[in-house]
């Protein structure tokens, strides 16, 4: 019996659900752009400790990446307890709700969440 070409997509099936995780929970592109922030955030404040108080402050910079290093293993080793057994995208979503109902550094901002709730058709009150 001849086998016949039916045009199946040849593909692995990790792709087709999610971007596997890189280090810890994070995807690269999560990984990337945590560091980037954090190396941005941080490099900028020690670089001005660092021109005050020792007045090099190209030891800021050092100190910014180390900083941002660490700052990034601890988020990601966060996200995989946050992710475990979840698929990745939910992390975003539970932060958008987070900062929807509580807010971050005194800001709520919309992001369209409807809160948890439940109903059913035998609660009738007549």
């Amino acid at each position: 019996m001849a086998e016949f070409d039916e045009n199946n997509i040849q593909s692995t099936l990790d792709k087709l659900d999610y971007e596997a995780t890189m280090v810890g929970g994070f995807t690269q592109k999560e990984l990337l752009i945590t560091f980037v922030v954090m190396f941005l955030i941080s490099a900028s404040v020690m670089t001005l400790i660092a021109h005050f108080w020792i007045g090099i402050w190209s030891l800021g910079l050092i100190a910014g990446g180390a900083t941002a290093g660490l700052l990034t293993a601890k988020a990601s080793h966060t996200a995989y307890h946050v992710k475990k057994g979840r698929p990745s995208y939910m992390l975003w979503v539970d932060l958008r709700r987070k900062v929807q109902d509580d807010g971050f550094l005194g800001i709520k901002i919309d992001f369209k969440c409807i809160r948890s709730t439940y109903w059913s058709i035998n609660d009738r009150e007549v």
